[in-house]
This record gives structure tokens, sequence and C-alpha cells, in this order.
């Protein structure tokens, strides 16, 4: 059984290295190269005419993955789709974000800040321990800094006001994506990368939920 998983901004198939589940093959979506000024729903499209999803596919997405994975929903309906740490739709969206895509102001924000974590930034996404530490800091830096630049100004100016049927698993202590209400499976304690730090838990879940 198959489980395409798209990973989150910056982020590749590593972010769910510690996910394993009996039974299932995850297959990890590559981000294909955006085209100028493209929206989140376009690049979606187009991510998704790539991929070719088979019938009944299972679909997970994290974080920025979770809104290409709602513009799929829209395409093709997943037998099964699971939202990880983030949102149905724009209105989910916290304000800080709504107001820097008002304002450009995510445009301005020098690259090096999220492409080199510091001890903001694991606190910000609930990096825990070294390992998983040494595991984020190495996918962002490898992360290409044009296409992170894109992916940020698609998500401040997502615009999708179709909820989506996606099971939604989140970490009650995520500081990036506030938990709000809406939450099929909350993870105690769990900051924004429960998809490191929740692992086994998380395991247990997608098991429960992913079925032949």
């Amino acid at each position: 059984m198959k489980l395409y998983c798209l990973s989150g901004l910056g982020t590749d198939e590593r972010a769910f290295k510690h996910i394993h589940i009996e039974g299932v093959e995850l297959v990890h979506v590559p981000w294909i190269d955006f085209k100028e000024n493209e929206s989140l729903q376009s690049y979606a499209k187009r991510l998704f005419e790539a991929t070719q999803p088979t019938d009944g596919y299972n679909l997970i997405g994290l974080s920025f993955g979770g809104m290409i994975a709602a513009e799929w929903e829209k395409i093709k309906t997943p037998k099964t789709l699971i939202l990880l740490s983030t949102m149905r739709d724009t209105k989910g969206l916290p304000i800080y974000i709504r107001v820097a895509g008002a304002l450009n102001l995510h445009k301005i924000v020098p690259m090096s800040l999220v492409r080199y974590p510091n001890f903001i930034s694991y606190f910000l996404f609930g990096i825990t321990n070294n390992e998983n530490k040494q595991v984020f800091k190495d996918i962002l830096h490898d992360g290409d800094p044009k296409h992170l630049k894109w992916a940020m100004n698609s998500i401040a100016n997502w615009r999708n006001y179709d909820k989506s049927n996606g099971i939604r698993i989140h970490g009650d202590k995520d500081r990036l994506l506030p938990m709000k209400k809406g939450i099929d499976h909350v993870i105690s304690g769990g900051g924004h990368m429960i998809v490191l730090n929740n692992a086994d838990e998380l395991n247990a879940i997608i098991g429960s939920l992913i079925d032949g």
C-alpha cells in the first residue's frame, strides 16, 4: 500500500525519516520548479500532473505540504488524506501570516534567517533533541533558497476557502501554526515538527487511519 508524502516548507523526504508503518510504502513527492509569480493552486496542479498518483491513493501533507494536499484533494480525492501540522483552508492561517502577505513582509525576510537555524528556529519549530536538530539543519541548508522564497510568498497569498475533509493531526504546543479548533488527533506536548519529535505516536495514528 502506498502513502504519498508532501513535505513542508524548505524540507524534503528526510522530514519523514522516522515514519515507518508496516505494510505501507512511503512515496516521497519531490518538489518541481516553480514559475515566476505562480500561485500555490497552480503549482499544486502541475505537481499533481507530474506525480500522477494511483487511483484510491493515500496522501499525507506536512505543513506547507498540507496546503498542497488540500489543493490535490480538489483534483482527485484521496482514499485517506492526513493533514499534519497544517490547516484545512485559508481561514486557518495565523493572523501574522495574513498580515505579512498583505504587507509583503515575507519578501524582505533574509534567507539566512530561514536556511541557517538557530535557537529561535528550534524553539518555533519545536525541535527538541540534538539528532533532530541536525536533521532539521541539514534539510534547510540543502534547500533551494529561490524555491523557499517562492513558497513563503505562495503561502502568504494562498486563497482556499473550500474546507478540506482531511484528517488533522496537530501538536498542542505548535508555536509556528498554533492549534485551533477542528483537530482530529492532538499530540500532547507536540510542536510543529511532530513528524520528527513524536514519530512513534504518529506511526500508530497513521497506521490506524490507513487500511487496504
